[in-house]
C-alpha cells in the first residue's frame, strides 16, 4: 500500500449495521478502522499535498475489511463491528478533511473514499451482501474502475471517453462468468456486485468531472444491459425479470440530474433491445427498469 506498512490487521464486516448496538464488536471495529486510518495519516506526515496516496490507502483497507469477513465475523459481532469500523473511518476522515480544507484535491478523494465506506457499511440484506458472488463482483467492478481512471492520461475531457471503451470492452470477460463460475442466485450477486463496485468509484468521479455526467450515465446503462440479459436468460421465472440493483441510482448524486438519468436509461434499454428484446414487453421490466422508476438509473435516491 504505496509504501506504508501497517501494523493492525484489518478484518471485514457487512451491511444491516444500523442495528448493531455499541458493544465490544462495535469498539473493536472503531479502534481498528481509527488505528490504521491515523497511521496511514501519520506516516504520510499529516502532508495534505499526499492526500491522493492516503485516499487510496483508506480505500484498499475498506476492501479488505469487506473481503476478509467470513473469516473472522459472525451474526451480531459482524454487524457491531461493522458500524465501529463505519464511525471510526468516518470520523478520521471528517479530521484530515478539516485540516486538508484548502486543498482541491482533498473534497475529492476524501470523497470517493466516504463513497466507497458507504457503499459497503449501509444497511443491506445478509444474504446478498456477505456472499462470495458479491464481494469478487464488487471488487472486480470498483477495482477495474479505479484502475482503468488511475492510469489514463490527460483530464476530464480526454481520460473519460477512454474510460467509457474500456470499462465496457471488460464487460466480454464479466458476462462470460455469467451461467459459468456463477449461477442462480449467485449470479444475480456477482452482478449486483460489479455493478454497486463501478458505481462506488464512478460516483466519486462524478465530483471531479461534473461536465461528463453523461458518460458516467453511459457506463451504468451499458454495464447493466449487458448483465442483465445473460441473467434474464438464465432465469427459470420467466415472468419476473432480475432486478440488479438499485444503486446506481446514487451516482452523483443530485449533481447529475437528466444528463446521467437520460444516458443511462437509454444505453441500457439499447442493450435490451439489442441482445434480449423480449424483455421489453414484461409488466415486471417496466415496473422496475421503465423511465418513471426513480430507483433505476435515477440521479439522486428515491425519496
Amino acid at each position: 500500500m504505496k509504501g506504508i506498512i501497517f501494523g493492525v490487521c484489518i478484518m471485514g464486516v457487512w451491511g444491516q449495521i444500523a442495528v448493531a448496538a455499541h458493544g465490544p464488536f462495535y469498539q473493536l471495529g472503531k479502534n481498528v478502522a481509527v488505528n490504521s486510518a491515523q497511521m496511514a495519516w501519520d506516516n504520510l506526515g499529516r502532508n495534505c499535498a499526499k492526500i491522493d496516496v492516503f485516499a487510496q490507502i483508506v480505500e484498499d483497507s475498506i476492501l479488505n475489511t469487506v473481503r476478509d469477513i467470513q473469516t473472522t465475523y459472525r451474526g451480531r459481532s459482524a454487524r457491531q463491528f461493522g458500524a465501529g469500523y463505519r464511525d471510526g473511518l468516518s470520523s478520521v476522515l471528517d479530521t484530515v478533511g478539516e485540516k486538508c480544507r484548502h486543498n482541491k484535491k482533498a473534497k475529492v478523494h476524501l470523497g470517493e473514499a466516504k463513497q466507497l465506506l458507504a457503499d459497503n457499511f449501509q444497511d443491506r440484506p445478509i444474504s446478498e451482501s456477505n456472499s462470495y458472488a458479491y464481494r469478487i463482483g464488487y471488487n472486480s467492478g470498483s477495482q477495474l474502475a479505479r484502475m482503468v481512471w488511475d492510469n489514463l492520461p490527460g483530464d476530464c475531457q480526454e481520460k473519460t471517453p477512454l474510460f467509457v471503451e474500456l470499462v465496457g470492452e471488460n464487460m466480454g470477460e464479466v458476462v462470460a462468468d455469467i451461467g459459468t463460475t456463477y449461477t442462480g442466485r449467485a449470479a444475480e450477486h456477482f452482478a449486483q456486485g460489479y455493478l454497486d463496485g463501478l458505481v462506488g468509484v464512478s460516483g466519486g468521479l462524478t465530483e471531479q468531472c461534473p461536465k461528463k455526467c453523461g458518460s458516467f450515465g453511459s457506463v451504468m446503462g451499458q454495464s447493466s444491459g449487458n448483465l442483465f440479459c445473460p441473467i434474464a436468460d438464465k432465469s427459470k421465472n420467466t415472468k419476473e425479470v432480475p432486478k440488479l440493483t438499485s444503486k446506481i441510482a446514487n451516482m452523483g448524486g443530485e449533481r447529475c440530474g437528466n444528463d446521467y438519468r437520460s444516458r443511462c436509461q437509454s444505453e441500457f434499454v439499447s442493450v435490451v433491445e439489442k441482445k434480449c428484446p423480449k424483455y421489453l414487453g414484461l409488466d415486471s421490466f417496466e415496473d422496475y427498469y421503465g423511465s418513471n422508476n426513480k430507483s433505476f438509473c435515477a440521479s439522486s435516491p428515491p425519496q
